[in-house]
């Protein structure tokens, strides 16, 4: 472990550095190659502030005077900024609601009398070295409390995590999609997305969700009042289920992730967006497409078809529930509710990426056409992502449609829904569910 103590110049900087941790935007900075030696490597850092740096900052009373430990983060190389500095990008960072003194650290960390000099040398701004960057970390992480699990998971976040298995691996990373689609549906903003890199190394077998920091557990009080109902069902039925709560205006989305059994073992991921004020809800169902050939190729299966036949079953029964007509929110631009999204198999899960998996949505009902149209050479059926992917949604408009409610269930009430989860979870199926409360923003 190497950690760097990065010192803020001024306010204004200081500033900035809050300004991007709220937005989830890297800050960068340029630091001479004497500083930080072995510019190719990721490091820990902790920011540190003057207390006169702090008059424009948002601490409330003005603190005494002195050094300040205000924040941590992962310090990433970002390229050459001279010919003696390298620009550095902090992603993630961890900006503190509360003050450490310096001198709290200093009391915390037992030090040789070398390490007490490299240490006090790096106060200006250096790299410590191995030894005296692990006594130092460990001791911010004693005292402090408030942020201790963030910055457990900013350790992690330098160390490259491999799922124990491929099958872990693929499930994680359709899980990790179905929650950043249900963030793109209630905002459509990254910034919402930032919580989802702090993953835990340890916990094994447990949903993507289940892993985070951020995360709570299904009884948290936090969690909106109209889901409860429901989530309390979820915790009950599952065992494996955590949630996360995210805010815009007058709304709220909690999303959910569970299933009935270790992660490795689950079928697939499937994603259920509940809008509470519209009482309606769509599902989506995650598959992978292999590289065959020079295309990408999906082969249905006997699971595939019994999965299939899960998603019509729905359809059916909520296509035909009763609706009131009059009202031009139940208007629908078709009547499909389920829906495939494809994606090709070909990365790996990285904590730190956070885009959306490149995927094309295509209703339940459509996906039967395509396999009666596609065949390989000894007839067998089979999906191709060229031809899939002139007639489907992509990540932006299929949740613009579901955002607006042009796609989805009519008069879906919140009970309605235990038994579409319940069938996915008896499928195997690990479950992502959001649901959408409060008054539409205007």
């Amino acid at each position: 472990m190497n950690v760097v103590l990065y010192r803020v110049a001024d306010s204004a900087e200081l500033d900035a550095f809050h300004r991007r941790a709220q937005s989830s935007e890297r800050m960068t900075v340029a630091l001479r190659r004497d500083e930080v030696p072995g510019a190719g490597s990721v490091r820990l850092c902790i920011v540190l502030a003057d207390s006169d740096a702090m008059e424009y900052s948002d601490w409330g009373a003005a603190p005494s005077p002195g050094a300040y430990i205000v924040g941590a983060g992962v310090m990433r190389p970002a390229g050459r900024a001279t010919t003696v500095q390298t620009r550095y990008a902090f992603d993630p960072l961890i900006m503190f609601d509360f003050l450490l003194d310096v001198d709290e650290l200093r009391a915390e960390i037992d030090l040789t009398t070398d390490q007490k000099r490299v240490f006090e040398e790096g106060l200006d701004g250096r790299l410590l070295s191995p030894k005296t960057s692990q006594r130092v970390w460990d001791g911010l992480l004693r005292i402090a409390e408030p942020t201790r699990a963030r910055l457990r998971f900013l350790s992690d976040s330098v160390r490259p995590f491999t799922p124990p298995s491929a099958a872990e691996g693929r499930i994680l990373l359709q899980e990790r999609d179905a929650v950043m689609v249900a963030t793109e549906i209630f905002g459509g903003s990254t910034n919402l997305r930032g919580g989802l890199r702090y993953m835990s190394r340890e916990t094994s077998s447990a949903p993507f969700l289940a892993r985070l920091a951020d995360a709570h557990q299904l009884e948290d009080q936090v969690i909106d009042k109209d889901a409860r109902n429901f989530l309390d069902w979820v915790g009950l039925e599952t065992e494996h289920a955590a949630a996360m709560t995210f805010h815009s205006g007058q709304r709220t989305l909690t999303v959910v992730n569970a299933n009935k059994g270790p992660i490795e073992k689950a079928t697939g991921a499937d994603l259920i967006y509940y809008n509470h004020s519209n009482e309606s809800f769509v599902l989506v169902q995650y598959k992978m497409m292999e590289h065959r050939a020079a295309e990408w190729v999906y082969y249905p299966d006997q699971q595939f078809e019994l999965e299939r036949q899960r998603l019509v079953a729905v359809e059916s029964i909520h296509q035909q529930a009763a609706f009131d007509s009059s009202n031009h929110l139940n208007y629908r631009l078709g009547a499909p509710v389920t829906y495939f999204k494809f994606c090709r198999r070909n990365a790996a899960f990285d904590v730190n990426d956070l885009k959306l998996m490149p995927g094309s949505y295509v209703p339940t009902d459509y996906v039967q056409s395509l396999m009666a149209s596609m065949h390989g050479e000894r007839g067998a059926a089979r999906i191709v992502e060229g031809p899939l992917k002139a007639r489907s949604l992509g990540n932006t408009s299929f949740a613009a449609l579901v955002s607006t409610g042009l796609i989805g269930t009519r008069g879906t009430a919140t009970d309605d829904l235990v038994s579409v989860v319940q069938s996915a979870l008896d499928a195997g199926r690990s479950i992502v569910i959001g649901v959408e409360t409060g008054a539409p923003d205007s």
